[in-house]
């Protein structure tokens, strides 16, 4: 266990990144969600779709906010949007808890926190590579 503390203090992670996008996230994703119960309680869609589309926004959440992210970062937009996506899908489960009566680890549960993980990860890459080119000084 001490083994993995000591790398994970060698990367160069911005926790308080982390923390403020994953929060971010969950507050734009709650937002979303609140528009979704709407459209299905005015009944423009069936509660069946709800699942897909639960599955469309946590996709879209997780590239912006590893994209926010690693957008600042000098290195490692893979690691720190991996750890974005993370500390998000666990943020998402602690406030499903209040929800929901029972919890269960399911196969799905586990599938989409490995989506979630690597569309982080993808948005932490997109973070990195669209940094704007320095400006160059008129002399």
């Amino acid at each position: 266990m001490s083994k993995i503390l000591n790398v994970l203090k060698k990367l160069p992670i911005n926790y308080k990144r982390v923390i403020i996008s994953s929060i971010l996230g969950a507050i734009l994703t709650m937002i979303l969600y609140a528009v979704i119960a709407l459209v299905v309680f005015i009944g423009v869609t069936n509660a069946v779709a709800v699942k897909v589309f639960n599955i469309i926004i946590m996709s879209i959440i997780s590239l912006l906010i590893g994209y926010i992210t690693s957008r600042n970062c000098s290195s490692f937009g893979i690691v720190n949007g991996g750890v974005t996506g993370l500390f998000y899908y666990i943020l998402m489960t602690v406030i499903g808890l209040f929800f929901t009566k029972g919890f269960k680890f399911t196969t799905f549960f586990f599938q989409l926190m490995l989506a979630v993980v690597v569309i982080a990860m993808i948005g932490g890459i997109f973070g990195i590579n669209r940094k704007k080119p320095a400006r160059r000084r008129v002399q």
